[in-house]
């Protein structure tokens, strides 16, 4: 886990996994409350680091001080309850084959699932698996480079994610953070358009979110490689943007642009539903 000021939640997400995890790993950036205390009273291991910009550079600290077989990543402000618990531990058991397994991240508002996406959350504690991406960091590129994508495996076992919950979690707090590494980037990719265009959509700014991911849109049109992963997040947050904006009548038009080139893509049609009410 990284953490930096996190006593609200911090102590579910550890109360959550103790367990079923032989050693809890903290890298703190500068918490000024009562996380690190909080760690330990669970046994937790704490190694303080500044901040640099760079969630990979953090999160690789942390791989490096680890002993166990296996790998769970977990943020401060999520939890596994006990069926997802019971589900890894099936997963990881005589796995002999898999190098990393995809979670499912189901995101929480108000009590409500809003969203749900594949994440690597536990993967083997192996040398060349590695982070890389100073945001929305990942392992899933070293796996596949050094084991190809049969190495990854998909479950369905969840992790509650409270992380966009105002009522939880100072948002603008995070987003002020991440919109900082975002600035820290040299290099304007694809990735960098959607990162930023997520960040101000979870501030409300969805003007800019949209710009961000229009971008995003243009350089889609224009690649050659595989985005595969990328496409159905873009064309989701860029309808909600339109939808936040009153944009109906473009996103009408965009809804059915794509809906013809994807159109075994269900949530466009709740999407579109959506649209019709309004």
């Amino acid at each position: 886990m990284i953490c930096k000021n996190e006593e609200k939640t911090i102590g579910n997400a550890l109360k959550s996994v103790k367990d079923i995890v032989d050693e809890i790993i903290v890298v703190d950036t500068g918490s000024t409350d009562n996380s690190i205390d909080i760690v330990k009273s669970y046994g937790g291991k704490v190694y303080k680091e500044e901040w640099k910009d760079d969630f990979s550079y953090i999160r690789n600290i942390a791989l490096d001080k680890a002993r166990g077989e296996w790998i769970l990543i977990l943020d401060c402000d999520e939890i596994i309850n006990d069926t997802g618990k019971e589900r890894i531990l099936s997963y990881i058991k005589d796995n002999e084959k898999d190098k990393g397994l995809n979670l499912r991240i189901a995101s929480f508002i108000n009590g409500k699932k809003r969203s749900i996406e594949n994440s690597i959350r536990i993967f083997r504690n192996d040398k060349n698996i590695r982070f890389k991406g100073k945001i929305q960091e990942s392992v899933k590129e070293s796996i596949i480079k050094n084991y190809g994508k049969e190495a990854i495996a998909f479950t369905d076992a969840q992790i509650f994610n409270y992380g966009n919950d105002k009522d939880i979690v100072d948002i603008e707090e995070k987003s002020k953070r991440n919109l900082s590494t975002l600035n820290s980037y040299e290099k304007k990719d694809i990735y960098y358009f959607f990162r930023l265009g997520n960040e101000f959509g979870k501030v409300g700014n969805f003007k800019n979110a949209l710009q961000n991911y229009d971008e995003v849109m243009k350089i889609l049109e224009e690649e050659k490689e595989d985005m595969s992963d990328l496409i159905p997040k873009i064309i989701i947050n860029r309808t909600k943007a339109l939808h936040q904006l009153k944009m109906y009548k473009e996103e009408e038009d965009f809804l059915e642009k794509i809906t013809k080139k994807y159109s075994d893509f269900r949530d466009l049609y709740f999407m579109e539903c959506l649209l019709r009410i309004e």
